[in-house]
C-alpha cells in the first residue's frame, strides 16, 4: 500500500500544473454545488415563515374564521360583507365553539376582535385593536408562552372571574411609556378600567402596530351586544383524525350556511373549484396552519431534490476537467505502465494507482472548493445585505461529494489503464 501511495505521489508531481489544473476546476464545481444549495435554502427559507411562536402551526390543529367584513381600521377601504360576515351573522362565536367542541369532542380556545380607545393619563390611542382571548389560550399550548417581555400572561381565573386585566404590544408600551413605566398601571378600554399586568414582546402579536390583549368574558363586559369585527376557533387534533375532523366541520357549517366550501381546495385546487366559490362563496374560512406547512414541506422538498440535479451539474463539470486529465496522463505514461507491467506489475495495481489518483485529487479538489465556497457566499451575503451560510454537514458532504465522484469518474481512465499490453507498449519504444 506505501509503494502504491508513494507512485501516486511521483505521478501527481511529475505533473503539478495538470493536476493543479484539475484541482481548480473540481473545486470551482464544489464552490458553485455550495453556492446553488445556499441560496436555494436562503429562498425555501423565505417561503415557509418561522412557525416557533405559533403552536397551532406545529402541532396538528385547525381554525374556523368568521367576521364582519369590517376593515379593522377607519382609514382602510371597507371589505366586502360576504362569506364569513354571512356565517358571523347566522352563528355567534360561542355557538360555533360549541359546534366545534360536540363535532370533535376537544377542548377549544376562543379569541375575537374589537375596536376600542385606548386612554391612560392624557394619551388617547383611537380605534386600537382588542384581542380578547379564552382562558385557556395561554395554559392550553393554542398560544406561545415566550412571546412576554415583562410581566405575566393571561390565565384562566382571569377569563373565569372576568377580570379587568390586560396585556399590551411593545408598540403601545413605547406610547404610553411617555407618562411612565405603564405595568401596573390602570388604562381604559372602551371606557371601561384595564390594569397592564403584562408587556409581549416585539413582533410577537398578531396584530401590528399598538395592540391589547384582555380577557375573552371581561370582552363580553366591555362590548355588549355582537361588537366583534373577527372571531378564530381553533382545536388541536392529531395528524391522522385532522382531515377527517375538518371535513365534519366543514359539512356542518356548509349546511348551516347553505354552501359548497371545500377546504381540500386550498391544498389541492380543483378545476371546478373557482367556478364553485364563484357561485357558491364560502361563509367560513376552515384552515390549518400545521396542514399548509406540511404541503409547503413536500413542495420543497420536490424543489431540492431538482436544485440538488443543479447543484450535482455543476460538480460534473468540474469532474469532466478530471477525466480528461487522467485520460490524457495515461496516455502519455503508456510507456511507462507498460515498463511496469513487464517487471510484474498486475492490472489491479494498475487499475488502483489511477483510482488513487483520482481520489487525492478528488480530496484536494473538495478541500479547495469548500473556502471557496464560503468567501463567495460572504460576499454576496454583505452585497445583498442577506445572511447565506452553508451547515457545516452541507461542507462535509461536498468534500465526501468530491472526493467519491472523482473515484466514480476515475473508473474510466482505471479500465483504459488495465487495456495496456505491455507487449504493444514497449514495441512502440
Amino acid at each position: 500500500m506505501l509503494d502504491l501511495l508513494i507512485e501516486v505521489q511521483q505521478a501527481i508531481l511529475r505533473r503539478k500544473l495538470t493536476y493543479l489544473l484539475a484541482i481548480i476546476s473540481l473545486g470551482a464545481g464544489v464552490a458553485a454545488y455550495l453556492c446553488i444549495g445556499a441560496l436555494a435554502e436562503f429562498a425555501l427559507g423565505l417561503a415557509l415563515p418561522d412557525s416557533s411562536h405559533d403552536p397551532l402551526s406545529m402541532s396538528p390543529s385547525f381554525t374556523v374564521d368568521i367576521s364582519t367584513g369590517l376593515p379593522l381600521h377607519p382609514q382602510e377601504e371597507p371589505a366586502v360583507d360576504t362569506d364569513r360576515g354571512a356565517l358571523h351573522r347566522e352563528l355567534s362565536t360561542d355557538q360555533l365553539a360549541a359546534l366545534v367542541r360536540q363535532t370533535t369532542g376537544r377542548d377549544v380556545a376562543v379569541s375575537e376582535m374589537y375596536l376600542a380607545d385606548v386612554k391612560y393619563k392624557r394619551w388617547a390611542l383611537l380605534d386600537t385593536p382588542i384581542l380578547a382571548l379564552s382562558g385557556n389560550t395561554f395554559t392550553g399550548g393554542f398560544r406561545s408562552r415566550d412571546g412576554l417581555a415583562r410581566g405575566r400572561l393571561l390565565g384562566q381565573e382571569d377569563d373565569e372571574q372576568r377580570r379587568g386585566v390586560c396585556l399590551i404590544s411593545w408598540q403601545t408600551q413605547e406610547i404610553l411609556s411617555r407618562g411612565g413605566d405603564p405595568l401596573g398601571q390602570t388604562i381604559r378600554l372602551a371606557g371601561r378600567p384595564f390594569v397592564i399586568v403584562g408587556v409581549l414582546r416585539s413582533g410577537y402579536h398578531s396584530v401590528f402596530g399598538p395592540s391589547a390583549v384582555i380577557p375573552l368574558s371581561s370582552a363580553r363586559l366591555a362590548f355588549p351586544g355582537d361588537q366583534a369585527q373577527q372571531a378564530h376557533v381553533s382545536a388541536f387534533s392529531t395528524g391522522e383524525r385532522l382531515p377527517r375532523e375538518m371535513d365534519q366541520i366543514e359539512a356542518r357549517l356548509n349546511q348551516i350556511t347553505k354552501s359548497r366550501f371545500r377546504w381540500r381546495d386550498q391544498f389541492n385546487p380543483r378545476p371546478d373549484s373557482a367556478q364553485v366559490n364563484e357561485t357558491a362563496p364560502p361563509k367560513f374560512g376552515l384552515f390549518s396552519g400545521w396542514l399548509a406547512a406540511q404541503y409547503l414541506r413536500r413542495d420543497q422538498q420536490r424543489v431540492r431534490v431538482k436544485i440538488l440535479g443543479l447543484a450535482v451539474l455543476a460538480l460534473s463539470a468540474g469532474l469532466l476537467g478530471l477525466v480528461s486529465m487522467l485520460l490524457a496522463n495515461l496516455n502519455n505514461r503508456i510507456h511507462e505502465i507498460g515498463v511496469r507491467r513487464a517487471l510484474g506489475a498486475t492490472r489491479g495495481r494498475q487499475a488502483a494507482a489511477t483510482l488513487c489518483e483520482a481520489a487525492v485529487t478528488g480530496l484536494l479538489g473538495g478541500a479547495a472548493g469548500v473556502p471557496l465556497g464560503i468567501g463567495v457566499l460572504r460576499v454576496l451575503s454583505a452585497g445583498f445585505g442577506v445572511s447565506l451560510n452553508a451547515p457545516p454537514l452541507w461542507l462535509l458532504a461536498a468534500i465526501i461529494a468530491s472526493t467519491t465522484s472523482a473515484v466514480l469518474a476515475g473508473l474510466i481512465p482505471a479500465r483504459a489503464a488495465m487495456r495496456i499490453s505491455p507487449a504493444d507498449a514497449l514495441r512502440e519504444l
